[in-house]
């Protein structure tokens, strides 16, 4: 049976891709802004830009106890939609600025946990002395990465596994100074190499002596050129149909150690019974149409960010720590029993920040819910329209891109206001960079520097965005899931 039947939700009315486009509109990891705290007034970074309508708070502020979500309460208006009223309350109680915890010295990071020395970096957790990687985890000294999972000074290197002092690495594991490789397995010391495992001193697939091979990688010092030539001797290579490790019964692409997962990508390992799942935590089950969720967590549907030791979530953003039997909830925090609430922690049966007592609670809620069938609202995830940000401030731009043109004409926002790092190298010009390919202006920060001082590379001439984007285009693609 279909999680969403399971859970007693209707079909839904749009396709799997456009459900999973309309979740990631609600999560903003890179984009960043100047704001003062909204109680304290103090200056502060923040994903949610000035003038987004939006009461935001510096996290220690939101996570203190000078504030009470349930102050915002207010009544179910039976005479207007649903989703009106959530959003009126969203827009009422105040977010946390980023989404860290345990951080120290870690400028411009947001959905990280325990990073330090880490500049720009977003979606990892356990990183240390990293600048520019998306997704890092349990790795140190690392620039330019893009889902890279115990890693060690490695550089621009994209769906890699325990490597360390690797550049221009793509979809390998366990190799050691290698540079411009791609599908290798426990390799030290190749270039510009393809599907090898187990190997060492081989160039363009070729078997040299370490005398041969130190003389030969001489004729490779123009990064630029080497990459180009990178890529075009990849197009050369058969490629796995998959990426996936260890799995039962399963479909999609870079899943591992899990079981019966359909339609997904990217599942940590222990996932089982899921079903459209983008980015699944590890021992997600039985759960579907869900992005940056699980963690011990089972009955998850239309979800993003939400999980961590729960269950039965539906229509819910950023709802963790012990989550139960919530629905429609925006960053409610170890609670259950609650529907249609914002800002909540530890509490039990309030709607719409109400409190209710339990047999008020089972009383009002069946007929919220025939209300919601009537207005057409119920068994859908938030309208595009309530999201904090624009499309292309998004994860959504990044998975599914659009051009403007195509985001306004589906009903999403766009913002094109600059964030707090461009603002920063224009108001500190010395040192500025303007991008080769965009023009706009971005700095290189002293760590990030010494990094490429370090590992002999030259420092770059785009700025980070275009870099990012060249690193999306590495991956395999999105399963067809129309």
């Amino acid at each position: 049976m279909n999680t969403q039947t399971k859970m007693g939700f209707p079909e839904p009315k749009l396709s799997p891709v456009e459900r999973l486009r309309r979740r990631l509109s609600f999560r903003n990891d890179l984009k960043f802004y100047n704001r003062k705290c909204d109680q304290t007034g103090q200056p502060m970074i923040s994903m949610y830009a000035p003038d987004n309508g939006f009461i935001v708070y510096e996290q220690e502020v939101w996570w203190g106890d000078t504030w009470d979500a349930t102050n915002y309460a207010r009544d179910y208006d039976f005479n207007r939609p649903f989703f009106e009223q959530i959003d009126e309350l969203n827009r009422a109680v105040p977010h946390p600025n980023l989404v860290t915890t345990n951080t120290e010295n870690a400028k411009y990071t947001n959905y990280n946990t325990s990073n330090k020395n880490c500049y720009m970096c977003a979606a990892g957790n356990y990183l240390e002395d990293s600048y520019y990687c998306y997704n890092a985890q349990n790795s140190k000294d690392c620039c330019d990465c893009y889902f890279v999972w115990d890693c060690e000074n490695c550089y621009e290197c994209v769906h890699c596994t325990n490597c360390y002092s690797c550049q221009f690495a793509l979809h390998s594991q366990n190799c050691s100074n290698s540079k411009f490789i791609e599908e290798c397995r426990n390799c030290k010391d190749c270039f510009l190499c393809f599907g090898l495992e187990h190997k060492q001193y081989c160039i363009l697939n070729n078997q040299y002596t370490k005398e041969e091979y130190e003389l030969e990688m001489k004729k490779y010092e123009n990064i630029e050129e080497t990459y180009k030539l990178w890529r075009e001797e990849s197009a050369k290579h058969k490629k796995k149909e998959n990426h996936n490790v260890n799995t039962e019964n399963c479909t999609g692409e870079y899943i591992i150690n899990s079981k019966n997962c359909s339609n997904c990508y990217i599942m940590s390992k222990g996932c089982e019974d899921c079903k459209y799942v983008f980015n699944g935590f590890p021992r997600l089950k039985d759960s579907s149409d869900t992005c940056y969720s699980g963690e011990d967590t089972e009955l998850l549907y239309e979800c993003i960010a939400s999980g961590a030791n729960g269950g039965n979530l539906a229509f819910c953003n950023l709802c963790f720590n012990s989550p139960y039997s919530l629905a429609y909830c925006h960053y409610v925090i170890n609670s259950k029993n609650c529907f249609g609430s914002v800002g909540l922690r530890n509490k039990e049966y309030c709607i719409l920040n109400k409190q209710y007592s339990k047999e008020e609670y089972l009383e009002i809620l069946p007929r919220i819910i025939t209300h919601m069938k009537s207005t057409g609202e119920w068994g859908e995830f938030f309208d595009q329209k309530y999201s904090p940000f624009g499309y292309n401030e998004t994860v959504a731009s990044d998975i599914l891109p659009l051009s403007k043109e195509e985001a306004l004409a589906k009903g999403y926002k766009w913002r094109d206001q600059e964030d707090a790092s461009t603002q920063e190298a224009r108001e500190l010009p010395e040192g500025v960079i303007t991008c080769s390919e965009s023009g706009k202006p971005f700095r290189i920060v002293e760590q990030e520097k010494r990094f490429y001082k370090r590992n002999n590379l030259p420092e770059p001439t785009k700025c980070f965005d275009v870099r990012h984007k060249v690193r999306l285009g590495l991956r395999q693609p999105m399963p067809k899931w129309e």
